[in-house]
């Protein structure tokens, strides 16, 4: 009897993998297993915190110049500097960060 007790256990499945699966699959899964929790590994929590200043940065310079980033942009000289540590950042590097967000009004409104 202790060999099946696992069976009684909330099935838990990996909500991503080594590759975000699709809505659609998700979707799959949560119909198929209605009891199963959807649960993060911490490498993918942190892996989604460090993408998220990317994907702002992206979303405002698409907003405010209608475009990718190019080498002259403002916030696309500085995407490295984004997910650094501020503590860690020189002057120079601090000063990089303030004349990018100051460079246009609308980089502080988005």
């Amino acid at each position: 009897m202790a060999r099946r007790a696992w069976r009684r256990l909330p099935l838990r499945y990996p909500d991503r993998d080594t590759g975000s699966p699709s809505r659609d699959s998700k979707n799959a899964i949560d119909d198929q297993l209605q009891d199963a929790t959807s649960v993060l590994d911490a490498f993918h929590i942190v892996k989604l915190a460090g993408d998220a200043p990317g994907e702002v940065r992206r979303h405002v310079q698409q907003d405010t110049l209608g475009h990718r980033g190019r080498k002259g942009d403002p916030l696309y000289q500085i995407r490295n500097l984004l997910r650094a540590s501020r503590h860690r950042l020189t002057k120079r590097q601090q000063e990089r960060l303030r004349a990018a967000f100051t460079a246009d009004e609308a980089h502080n409104s988005c």
